[in-house]
């Protein structure tokens, strides 16, 4: 149970961390971010994913699912997309998540605040504690 209601809040954070878009340089972002993983769509249209991608002078080397380690020259690749970092995504997360805490704080005060407190008893000059 537990671990289902950390996932629940967990899976929504890694989401809106991040985007998925088109790498507009390559040869900077890979060496750079290490990504896990890339979608390249080739010139001839086909996509694929390529797991753990190196780029080696102007060539990418990494694993395809099915087709094992594979060497894609850069002049067959069309465009290259990858997940990349949403800023504004996670601000947001975070600002939701304070005010949802806030208000939850705010709830609780309410509705178990000192105001709420019948352990003891105030009989004017004498306090006198309930029975245990």
């Amino acid at each position: 149970m537990l671990r289902r209601m950390i996932a629940a809040v967990l899976l929504p954070a890694l989401a809106a961390c991040t985007t998925f878009g088109t790498v507009a340089n390559p040869r900077e972002y890979i060496p750079v971010r290490q990504p896990r993983q890339l979608w390249l769509k080739g010139s001839d249209g086909h996509v694929l994913v390529m797991y753990r991608p190196e780029l080696v002078d102007d060539t990418l080397i990494g694993v395809v699912r099915g087709q094992g380690h594979r060497r894609i020259p850069r002049s067959e690749i069309q465009t290259v997309q990858a997940r990349l970092p949403a800023p504004g995504r996670t601000r947001l997360l975070l600002a939701s998540g304070a005010l949802v805490l806030a208000v939850s704080a705010l709830w609780v005060y309410r509705h178990t605040g000192a105001q709420n407190d019948t352990s003891t008893l105030d009989t004017g000059d004498q306090i006198v504690a309930p029975r245990p």
